[in-house]
């Protein structure tokens, strides 16, 4: 029985220009002439031949998207996105916060709130969108990460970034490509990823 396996090839011998015999390699089995010209692939360069899934992650201020590549040529698909306002948590309201104000004695004051309301809530939806990455990077069975941002997400991103999605990252660009169509998407990861 001759089947195609993982192990296997299945094309057509050539002579000159033409197709002149066909050429079966299953298992390190051969049937055809041309044998000796493509021999059983070694397991080793199969795995090197395997394509490489990449989990592309774009965030901006409020909004986060999940895409996956199998390959080159193989497009981008998205498979999950978030919004800061799924998050109740991420934003507050800070009109309530006192900052200015007198003293007993007369004397007025003002206190600075430590942190500005944007920070807050980019640091908060920084917090969601890596919390959301642990979750999906098991399921994404994906070999390398890509992270697309603008730079104060980036940066937030990076710092909260640990385990294996950590030790996969290949590349992280401070482009902020959140909003952008999947069709799009392609010549802006052009260094990193053959879309």
């Amino acid at each position: 029985r001759v089947a195609m396996t993982h192990r296997g090839l299945l094309g057509t011998g050539v002579v000159g220009r033409r197709a002149a015999y066909p050429i079966c390699v299953v298992d390190g089995a051969s049937s055809g002439r041309a044998a000796a010209m493509w021999p059983a692939l070694d397991p080793a360069l199969e795995d090197a031949m395997t394509p490489i899934r990449t989990l592309v992650v774009l965030a901006g201020a409020e909004d986060a998207r999940f895409l996956v590549n199998d390959g080159v040529g193989k497009g981008l698909t998205e498979v999950l996105a978030l919004s800061a306002s799924q998050f109740p948590e991420v934003t507050r309201d800070f009109a309530d916060q006192k900052t200015r104000g007198i003293a007993p004695d007369g004397v007025s004051f003002g206190v600075d709130p430590g942190t500005d309301p944007a920070d807050h809530d980019r640091a908060g939806f920084a917090d969601r969108v890596i919390e959301a990455l642990e979750q999906e990077w098991p399921a994404a069975r994906a070999d390398r990460l890509v992270m697309a941002a603008n730079p104060k997400m980036l940066g937030l991103l990076r710092a909260r970034l640990k385990g294996a999605p950590k030790a996969a990252l290949a590349a992280d660009l401070d482009k902020d490509l959140v909003h952008l169509a999947v069709r799009d998407l392609g010549p802006h990861l052009d260094g990193v990823l053959l879309v």
